[in-house]
């Protein structure tokens, strides 16, 4: 004859509301660290998109400044703005353009300045154009 021992209620399988409670505070923890990470990666990869539209314009800027036909009398805006689609709303750039006499070139410069979470940056843009 075999005999089964007996048990009490609380050894029986399964989770006691201590160990559900701890398993949840864990899981939490670990959901809260996942969102971070999710955050700070779609803020890395919106501060690219600036970048990457801040040099589009830039390009286009400079396209346009040496298309010009450049004379010491020439006077254009040095300062714009462009607007554009980024991330899901329009971002405004701030454009500078400038042009110096530098001996029988010209040194053009575009500079786009953006603001990514109340911080600055500006990327500039050099060339050398050969006076007329």
């Amino acid at each position: 004859m075999t005999v089964t021992p007996s048990t009490s209620p609380s050894a029986e399988s399964g989770f006691t509301l201590v160990e559900l409670m701890i398993a949840m505070l864990i899981m939490t923890v670990g959901l809260l660290g996942l969102l971070q990470t999710v955050t700070l990666a779609y803020g890395h990869s919106l501060r690219n998109r600036y970048r990457e539209q801040a040099q589009q314009v830039g390009e286009e800027q400079m396209h346009q400044l040496r298309r010009m036909v450049l004379d010491s009398s020439l006077h254009f805006p040095n300062a714009t703005t462009a607007v554009r689609p980024v991330g899901g709303g329009l971002k405004p750039f701030r454009v500078t353009r400038d042009s110096r006499s530098q001996g029988g070139t010209w040194l053009l410069t575009v500079g786009v300045t953006w603001w990514f979470k109340n911080v600055s940056t500006t990327q500039r843009i050099y060339t050398l154009k050969k006076k007329p």
